[in-house]
């Protein structure tokens, strides 16, 4: 075919814009959410259950939702639903879920899945995440690949802008919670080694200064192989550059695909509501997970939705709620909604209703903008069979009837807590969290109010007014981190004993 001129379109490219147009305007469903409750309980609907993909169970599960409670519904969305072709959107299956919930009068949060239960259409084709030795074990997509995250982000910009005006909260996801979280290294497909060696170009600028880093000759940035960190002994820390460079890479890499996708969101709908998703972290797997870097994921966000380590915790632990939220709520800066995981936790975790309770109130009690309640989709036994669902349900409903109390002034003292130590030290246990957060604990008993903050706090954010930054204790720093805490000192008070003298340094 012969190039078209410059300044021409295509009859091809006509037909595609009246194709968009018919899908988004023809197709635009009617109704809209009322406004976003101040306090949210919500119920999450994954996209791969059967009370989803069915639209009679699905409205059945909507309706009991409401009965209970519920002010709110998260909505998972697969890209294949709504793209079954490339650049052709069918809407009529999305349209009946979202159309249900939001005749129902209830606020939605819709997920846009894109690597959760092979939600892609086969014509995406998209390259997978590896194992070291070359193996797909996992079936999740790649975060490096170019062409695919263009792909991405252009079915975030069609769905908004179909429901453009509607009040729904959007949230495009990247795992179950902006991580990679199953256990073991991944990303070592060829789009990835690509991207890693971009990153390392940019980091060292020449192969010389590179080989002097890793300790090796090479002769091309191509040719250093992503590593795979090994465990450490207890709080040792693994301070290899190559660990280290390869650590920053996936985080750098995942803070910009969340961004674009968020963007994207902006791009369709300026005025649109968004959110993302978080999981509980600092502790030895964080490195492995990705998960660390919660205020470059969420910076571009309204608010974060957090899922609370319920298998982690001890039941009747109601510090721990408080403390997650603290967690989230200082280093993001954004409202934070708590996610309580689902029947499992009384079936074989020996959660009792009123636990799930005081930890749903504890939540509320420390500031959470609400709850979101998960895993619920996929059993048939009404959820008025489970009486805490029915307790937070009319106790959130109580307090959205009271006038809303004074916002509290800002906390004038932070409490610095070092990602990087979880990233290099990982060892066999969580001894190095509790030994993180135990002098927080002891505040927090005693009533007094502090920001939690992190790395990229320190270096994002002008800190210079706080009264007091509490440096917890750490084996090791960001480097970069160190050296503005050190700068800081001439204004501001270091306690207990500012920078600790003997935390090793990360490159």
């Amino acid at each position: 075919m012969a190039a078209m001129k410059a300044g021409t379109i295509s009859r091809f490219a006509v037909a595609g814009v009246l194709t968009a147009a018919y899908f988004t305007l023809a197709c635009r469903p009617s109704p809209a959410a009322p406004p976003a409750p101040r306090i949210e309980f919500a119920m999450e609907i994954w996209d791969w259950v059967a009370a989803y993909r069915d639209i009679a169970r699905f409205r059945r599960l909507v309706d009991d939702a409401a009965a209970v409670g519920f002010n709110t519904i998260e909505l998972s969305v697969a890209w294949k639903d709504f793209e079954p072709r490339p650049g052709q959107f069918a809407w009529d299956f999305v349209d009946q879920r979202i159309r249900t919930v939001l005749d129902k009068r209830l606020a939605l949060r819709v997920r846009i899945n894109f690597s959760y239960a092979s939600p892609w259409p086969e014509w995406a084709n998209p390259p997978m995440s590896l194992s070291p030795d070359g193996r797909n074990e996992h079936a999740v997509m790649s975060i490096y690949d170019a062409r695919l995250n263009a792909l991405q982000e252009q079915a975030v910009r069609a769905v908004v802008t179909h429901w453009r005006g509607a009040g729904i909260e959007w949230c495009p996801v990247f795992g179950m919670h902006t991580e990679v979280k199953l256990g073991t290294w991944i990303g070592y497909e060829p789009p990835a080694r690509k991207a890693f060696a971009q990153f390392l170009r940019g980091r060292y600028g020449s192969v010389e200064a590179l080989g002097r880093a890793w300790g090796t000759n090479v002769t091309d940035f191509s040719h250093a192989h992503p590593p795979v960190p090994a465990p450490t002994a207890a709080e040792k820390p693994d301070l290899s550059a190559p660990s280290c460079d390869w650590i920053r890479f996936r985080e750098e890499a995942l803070s910009h695909k969340m961004a674009a996708l968020l963007a994207a969101v902006r791009q369709a709908d300026p005025a649109a509501r968004t959110a993302v998703m978080l999981g509980e972290s600092f502790r030895s797997g964080s490195a492995e997970m990705a998960n660390l870097a919660y205020e470059p994921y969420s910076r571009t966000a309204g608010r974060v939705i957090h899922s609370y380590d319920f298998f982690w915790h001890k039941p009747d632990d109601l510090q721990a709620a408080a403390l997650a939220v603290d967690i989230m709520r200082g280093i993001t800066g954004k409202p934070v909604v708590l996610e309580i995981d689902g029947p499992v936790l009384q079936e074989k975790w020996g959660y009792r209703d009123s636990h799930l309770t005081a930890i749903g109130l504890a939540a509320l009690d420390r500031g959470a903008a609400g709850l979101n309640v998960a895993n619920y989709c996929y059993t048939d036994k009404p959820l008025r069979e489970y009486p805490f669902l029915v307790q937070l349900g009319r106790e959130i409903a109580t307090r959205n009837a009271k006038p809303q109390a004074a916002t509290s002034r800002p906390a004038a003292e932070f409490y610095y807590v070092s990602k990087w130590a979880n990233y290099v030290c990982r060892g066999p246990d969580e001894s190095l969290h509790d030994r993180q957060f135990a002098p927080y604990l002891q505040f927090l008993q005693a009533g007094r109010r502090m920001r939690i903050i992190s790395d990229d706090n320190l270096l994002s954010e002008d800190v210079s007014r706080a009264a007091e930054i509490y440096v917890a204790p750490a084996p090791a720093l960001d480097s970069r981190a160190a050296a503005r805490l050190r700068a800081l000192s001439s204004t501001v008070r270091l306690t207990p004993a500012g920078v600790p003298s003997g935390a090793a340094l990360v490159p």
